[in-house]
């Protein structure tokens, strides 16, 4: 399932690129001899060019010459990309469908005072739609067809996901404070939902049955999952505590988990022990309890890759958290608050997990340092671009992961979890698998 989102306020940013600012780099290089690949991959060469490769190792190159492409996102089919095409000071949205020996251009939007944020596909690939600027000075969440756009909403933050039927869950903030409701994007209609906590996208489980979000009673960030459709009983509600900011996705196979990043201390950014809630008991289970920075469920459902921490140390995030199954509805109202510790800003620092959801234990894989572009640009809200750039192939054969080499050098790193192998690819940053077989 594709969903959608999200918007990246600035001072997030900026604490982010502070925090990780030594991991950065891109470099012009020759590229690395072609790793066999399961399906159709996509990618921002370091040039900025949009590229995609077949797993027979063929490359192709598409767009203008001299335009920088971000954020490709393949189409439900896999026959089409969306991505957002720089230009001077424009940003514009535009699709390439694509063929074995070229590709077409179309332009969705390009307007100076509306440049692209991010974007993603409707579930039916009938439209995409785009987070733009907007003249107000907020933000705008635009439908865009080949037969023109649509202005679904305002708001500065502003986040959405799409459900299995086609409504938006969206939170936002405009004139009239913070707002989180459901929307239909056909006829318009608006069900309002309680007042919503500290900003993060919402998220509708797979089935459709369960809505995830975030709530503040007495001044308490807590993650709040709540039995759809709306006034549905209070006893089918599930709160979990955390500190800071939180992350969170629906599994997109099977029962309905959500799994948490629960973190330990209140600071910008969303660090901590990794676990898991099974919506219809209200069963909570840890994964891991390193500090788990950004996670990824298989298309199956059946794995979670993350990367996280190395273990702590007097300049890593500590770790800890719960041990053992509790029971969502019996978690204290507090999160514990142990002396905060950062991530080391000099050293890597990091390293590949990948688990099972109720094995209980963690395979590391081995180190890696993420590219710079991705720690700015996607992990602040990496489970939002999860959803819509997948970084899972669509067997769950392999993930990637834009990664710095030893030279400092972005490229992707190509992971094989069976057989617990991490291989450099391509350079370039800004993966994404078509969610089809080729």
């Amino acid at each position: 399932m594709l969903t959608r989102v999200v918007l990246f306020p600035r001072r997030l940013r900026l604490a982010f690129a502070v925090t990780l600012a030594a991991l950065t780099g891109l470099a012009v290089t020759q590229d690395a001899p072609a790793i066999p690949i399961p399906t159709n991959l996509a990618y921002v060469a370091p040039s900025g060019a949009l590229v995609t490769q077949t797993p027979g190792g063929e490359t192709q190159t598409h767009g203008r010459d001299g335009a920088r492409y971000a954020f490709p996102a393949w189409s439900p089919d896999g026959q089409q990309l969306a991505t957002i095409e720089r230009e001077g000071t424009r940003a514009r949205a535009v699709v390439f469908t694509l063929n074995q020996a070229s590709s077409t251009r179309e332009v969705l939007l390009d307007d100076p005072q509306r440049a692209v944020i991010y974007l993603d596909w409707r579930d039916d690939g009938q439209a995409v739609y785009l987070l733009t600027n907007h003249p107000s000075g907020r933000y705008a969440l635009i439908e865009a067809t080949r037969d023109g756009t649509r202005e679904l909403t305002t708001g500065a933050p502003l986040f959405w996901h799409e459900a299995p039927d086609g409504t938006l869950a969206v939170h936002l903030q405009n004139a009239d404070g913070d707002q989180s409701f459901l929307l239909n994007p056909t006829t318009g209609a608006v069900t309002p939902l309680d007042p919503a906590g500290p900003y993060r996208s919402p998220a509708v489980s797979r089935s459709g049955r369960w809505l995830a979000g975030t709530v503040q009673p007495f001044g308490s960030a807590r993650i709040d999952v709540r039995r759809l459709p709306v006034g549905t009983a209070e006893s089918a509600r599930r709160q979990l505590d955390y500190a800071g900011l939180t992350a969170f996705a629906w599994s997109p196979q099977g029962p309905d988990r959500l799994a948490v990043i629960r973190p330990l201390v209140n600071a910008p950014h969303a660090f901590g022990p990794l676990g898991i809630l099974d919506a219809e008991d209200g069963l909570y289970e840890p994964v891991t309890d390193a500090s788990v920075l950004a996670f990824w469920w298989s298309p199956a459902g059946d794995q979670i890759m993350f990367v996280a921490s190395d273990p702590p140390g007097q300049d890593n995030v500590a770790e800890g958290g719960p041990r053992g199954p509790v029971l969502a509805s019996a978690m204290p109202t507090a999160a514990p608050t142990p002396a905060p510790k950062r991530v080391q800003q000099n050293t890597p620092g990091f390293r590949v997990g990948v688990a099972g959801p109720g094995d209980g234990d963690a395979t590391w894989l081995g180190g890696v340092r993420p590219s710079g572009r991705f720690l700015a640009e996607q992990l602040p809200f990496f489970d939002q671009y999860a959803r819509s750039h997948r970084a899972w192939s669509h067997d769950g054969a392999m993930f990637v992961l834009p990664a710095l080499d030893a030279s400092g050098a972005a490229r992707l790193l190509l992971i094989n979890p069976s057989e617990g192998r991490m291989m450099e690819g391509p350079y370039g940053s800004m993966p994404s698998w078509s969610p089809v077989a080729p």
